[in-house]
């Protein structure tokens, strides 16, 4: 339309006298100028607002910031007035309406306000109230946000991006052996040219060449040339694969610890390292130079220092410094027996039944390979799932999360036959021993004895059962989930522990033996995923949330002189690893305490109330000779009861402790609750006649 009447105009001046002609023209030409500029700066190039940064290129799109501080964003239109209703595209993490973390900005379009603000400080806010990380924004991290503004706002282009860079830059893709030098770092297109001004230090006194080869887990500094900006800037290296999973401090057992305790095994070797990764290797020295070419034939001695990498796609780990020390008990390698059998009939939680016969050996060559559901045992693969939930939208791995695992093992097979399959291990015991597992359950509903159940006996080592446990597929059980699309017919744990305490057989053989059983009726089976066996010291990193609960009663401190004070005979006690023996001939009062740990027990995943918690004090003739009316709780977590000479009379034998807690389970909609109960046990004391030491004898 405009064009229109500029034709118009021109051919009126046109017919007019030669000055007017001219002077016209040149109005008509300012006149178009003019119109032309109102139309470009309608529709001009918007820039961004971004404060308090420690240094910015906007020319780049370049903000770097405090990760905690508040960074305001805006767009600027022509006017250099801020634009209200920007969109932000996906990811909008960290970025908020309002400063201090209020009001996340979840929604694409902010309508409200016409700035946003970048905060990555940790939070502790729930998930509905601010659904970023709660760890917060990563240092030397570079995060991208992408925007669209308005039609209104007049904005050519409509679309810009904002780089807001955490206080430096992390390069994460070094290799053991890598090549690469500074000047050949990507830094969001600053080092193309690779020659920007590099330090070794903080403060940038200390300079180095660009053609300098980097190192893994190093910092180094750099100078972008940002125009204002004299601030240099951390690059952390990183490297691409993490080291494997171990902890660096590896204890072992020597061919004497191992048949001290009946076991004919000749001493562990650097291959019987429980060691979690892929590409394994082991060297000799801390530069990598000598690998270990047969780790399997190299015995380990006490102070051996080996160093271990992983490598993953063609990328090596750092190596890393694993030292060596000699345990004198809770020796456990990775050896296991397996044992199955069709059963004419079989009864859940039957602790009578003898599941290892001779008879019912199942060969170890025949256990299959990445969970395969058509063998009676299979191995388990770290990072894969297991395709039987995978199938119904349930993620859960073959192996343990809980921990580095190098590999796991399935009990029984998915097809129900009234099975029974049993996973022993033998080990020398130590303070604990606990394992992770997840059970998978068809829930037929049958009466409890026909019900598919998984069964725990720990034998010491004489065979005799020190303690047990037993789960039944029971849908109102708290630890048990429903399998999606199955109308609630099968029924699946997480993963979880079971801590058993075993200070009582420390030093001595010990067997666990873990048996799953497929329902008495032949139609509905069990499957049970174990890993991670583990035996030694109890510590609070050591099976922290047990699915079971877990109960102990510590050995009694020895009060007064004890038996061997007037003894010329003292037996000989391995101080490093004894069992927990009966105190003897203690003094009044005996004071017993104990630790505990609740069960899951609600469907929000918290622990089950106590009910009670019954402390028994066994005779010689093993009837109940005192129940202590009450406990203390001197802190969370633990309990504590007192023994007085007057509630045992006449104290003569030996006198052991057995303990239990009753908890209340309600997971079920509607509510169902039911008891569940956790044991522990302990030698106690022991009184036994002593005369009076006689006083000044003398040997002839």
């Amino acid at each position: 339309m405009s064009l229109k009447v500029g034709e118009k105009q021109l051919r009126l001046l046109y017919n007019k006298p030669t000055k007017i002609k001219y002077l016209n023209m040149k109005n008509y030409t300012l006149l178009l100028l003019l119109f032309i500029g109102s139309i470009w700066s309608s529709f001009a190039q918007c820039e961004e607002n971004v404060t308090n940064v420690l240094c910015a290129d906007p020319t780049n799109n370049v903000y770097i910031v405090s990760p905690t501080a508040d960074v305001m964003i805006e767009i600027l239109d022509s006017a250099s007035l801020p634009i209200q209703g920007v969109t932000w595209q996906n990811p909008r993490t960290f970025l908020y309406i309002t400063p201090a973390q209020a009001n996340a900005l979840t929604a694409p379009t902010n309508s409200f306000t016409t700035a946003v603000y970048f905060n990555g400080s940790p939070h502790s806010s729930p998930q509905t109230v601010n659904p970023w990380p709660q760890a917060g924004a990563q240092a030397n991290t570079t995060y991208t946000y992408n925007y669209t503004m308005p039609a209104s706002a007049g904005c050519t282009p409509a679309n810009g991006q904002i780089r807001i860079v955490t206080g430096g830059f992390t390069y994460d893709d070094y290799c053991t052996g890598d090549t690469t030098t500074l000047n050949n770092i990507p830094l969001l297109n600053y080092n193309t040219a690779g020659n920007l001004n590099w330090y070794s230090d903080a403060a940038g006194t200390i300079p180095i060449a660009g053609t300098t080869q980097i190192q893994g887990d190093q910092t180094y500094y750099v100078d972008l040339g940002i125009t204002g900006c004299t601030q240099v800037f951390p690059v952390v290296i990183e490297y691409a694969t993490p080291p494997p999973s171990l902890d660096p401090l590896q204890r072992f057992c020597t061919g004497a610890t191992w048949q001290a305790a009946g076991f004919p095994n000749p001493g562990d070797t650097l291959g019987d390292v429980d060691i979690s990764g892929s590409g394994i290797t082991w060297y000799s020295d801390a530069a990598g130079t000598m690998p270990v070419a047969n780790p399997n034939s190299v015995l380990l001695n006490s102070g051996d220092i080996y160093y271990v990498s992983q490598e993953i796609a063609g990328c090596e780990s750092a190596i890393q410094q694993i030292n060596f020390v000699e345990n004198e008990c809770a020796c456990i390698d990775e050896n296991l027996a397996f044992h199955s059998e069709n059963y004419g009939t079989i009864s859940s939680c039957n602790f009578g039944i003898d599941y290892t016969t001779a008879a019912n050996a199942y060969p170890a060559s025949s256990v299959g390979l990445n969970d395969d559901p058509t063998t009676r045992f299979a191995h388990t693969n770290p990072g894969s799932n297991i395709a039987f939930l995978a199938n119904e939208g349930v993620v859960m791995p073959q192996t343990s999360p809980l921990g580095g695992s190098s590999g796991g093992i399935r009990i029984n097979d998915y097809s129900p036959s009234k099975t029974g399959g049993t996973l022993v291990k033998e080990f020398i015991a130590g303070e604990v021993m606990t394992f992770d597992f997840l059970i998978l359950f068809e829930d037929p509903n049958h009466s409890f004895q026909d019900q598919p159940s998984l069964t725990m006996k720990l034998l010491d080592a004489s065979g005799n059962m020190v303690q047990q446990r037993c789960i039944v597929s029971n849908p109102i059980d708290c630890i048990f989930n429903e399998v999606p699309n199955t109308g609630g017919n099968w029924l699946y744990s997480e993963w979880s522990c079971v801590k058993i305490n075993t200070i009582e057989l420390q030093g001595q053989a010990a067997t666990i033996e873990i048996t799953i059983t497929d329902c008495d009726l032949g139609g509905h089976t069990g499957v049970a995923y174990i890993d991670r066996f583990y035996v030694g010291d109890d510590g609070p990193n050591i099976c922290q949330d047990s699915a079971f609960g877990y109960m102990a009663i510590d050995p009694i401190d020895q009060a007064g002189a004890s038996y061997e004070a007037c003894s010329l005979f003292q037996e000989p006690v391995d101080p490093n690893c004894a069992p927990a023996l009966p105190v003897i001939n203690t003094s009044f009062p005996i004071e017993i305490c104990g630790t505990f740990d609740a069960p899951i027990g609600n469907n929000a995943g918290g622990d089950a109330p106590i009910t009670d918690i019954e402390v028994n004090i066994i005779g010689p003739n093993g009837n109940i000779v005192y129940s202590p009316p009450n406990f203390t709780q001197p802190s969370p977590g633990e309990f504590c009861i007192t023994i007085n000479q007057s509630d045992i009379p006449f104290p003569y034998g030996q006198f052991t402790v057995e303990g239990e807690i009753e908890y209340t389970m309600n997971c079920a909609v509607p509510p169902q609750p039911y008891e569940y109960y956790v044991q522990a046990q302990s030698n106690g004391f022991k009184f036994c006649p002593v005369a009076d030491c006689p006083l000044g004898f003398v040997f002839c």
